[in-house]
């Protein structure tokens, strides 16, 4: 799965998580069961960041030592401010409690399209999971790690092609409102056009180094 979603429905009063099985799979929580864990601690200078977590006590447990278990999932980039986590959670809960009218639309939406510019993007902010990410700082190091960066960037990229968007199951989506269409529509492009773009880019490349005629495939094809 190319990435893990989790969807806030203000009028189920749920929120659902879209993972793998091995991750837990997809399940659905009342929003009132749902709480944040902040890493309040951590230092913004040191270029160690945190991520916000959404953690729910369930029923389901395998831990003998502790009477109830815990799911959660990573929400959005790691930040290395606390109070842009505050303020992102915040966001969250004015949204499932207060309405859309209580929050500002945002100013804009990460594409879901794979890119492998975006891919060296990701890789060249030195930003993981868990959250070290050396921010603006560092420039001469970026610098000096451009040829890993770009074979770095490279496979990122192949990873993304490799993988599939997935979308939540259809009762979720029934109960978002998601029209059906749409989300057909959806599913076929974000994992069938990449595959398609990607390889006439690498044939224009191929053809602009060899010299050859952009247009051969064409002709194969009897356009």
């Amino acid at each position: 799965m190319r990435r893990l979603m989790v969807r806030f429905n203000r009028e189920t009063r749920k929120v659902y998580l879209l993972r793998p099985g091995f991750l837990g799979g997809v399940k659905a929580y009342d929003w009132e069961e749902v709480d944040a864990i902040l890493p309040k601690n951590m230092p913004n200078h040191e270029g160690i960041g945190g991520m916000l977590v959404l953690a729910v006590k369930t029923e389901e447990n395998e831990n003998p030592y502790r009477d109830f278990g815990v799911d959660g999932a990573f929400l959005g980039l790691p930040s290395r401010d606390y109070q842009h986590l505050l303020s992102f959670w915040e966001y969250i809960r004015r949204f499932m409690e207060d309405g859309a009218d209580a929050v500002p639309a945002p100013k804009r939406l990460r594409s879901k399209w794979p890119n492998p510019l975006t891919s060296m993007w990701t890789v060249s902010r030195l930003s993981l999971p868990g959250g070290f990410d050396l921010g603006r700082s560092f420039l001469w190091l970026r610098l000096a790690l451009t040829p890993v960066f770009v074979i770095w960037g490279l496979g990122h990229y192949a990873s993304l092609l490799l993988s599939y968007e997935g979308r939540f199951p259809k009762a979720i989506r029934q109960a978002s409102g998601e029209s059906e269409l749409r989300s057909w529509l959806e599913l076929l492009a974000y994992n069938l056009l990449p595959l398609l773009y990607t390889a006439v880019g690498l044939w224009l490349y191929y053809a602009w180094r060899h010299g050859l005629d952009w247009r051969l495939p064409l002709s194969y094809l009897g356009l």
